[in-house]
């Protein structure tokens, strides 16, 4: 399994855009608090400090927050690309809606499960 979330993703390049914990929080509407620990929980798991922090919640990326920063925005992006269905021919949003999308993958012939038996 990963170490982290799509969503401990999310939030961090959210922080990078803002360079604030408290606007990043505002944009993303979540309290400023669920933001520190989502974070806090990622450079945990990490093993690194991502950002440094400065007076009025305003934040740096550290050295290892700049090389971590590009991954996850390539990351990021192969993601969008599998759920528009890029690299399939039909978008997977198109046949999947989003609550969904966990729970079942059916395939262009209806049928349900990764290898393509019904159930």
């Amino acid at each position: 399994m990963f170490p982290f979330t799509i969503r401990q993703i999310e939030v961090f390049l959210e922080i990078c855009r803002a360079r604030n914990f408290s606007s990043a929080a505002e944009r993303l509407q979540v309290s400023q608090p669920t933001i520190s620990n989502l974070i806090k929980s990622l450079e945990t798991q990490l093993g690194v400090e991502l950002f440094q922090r400065r007076r009025g919640a305003s934040c740096v990326l550290t050295p290892e927050g700049l090389a971590f920063r590009d991954r996850a925005q390539h990351f990021m992006s192969q993601c969008e690309q599998l759920w528009r269905g890029d690299h399939f021919g039909t978008p997977v949003g198109a046949t999947i809606p989003p609550p969904a999308a966990g729970a079942c993958v059916r395939g262009r012939d209806g049928r349900d499960g990764w290898d393509g038996s019904s159930r």
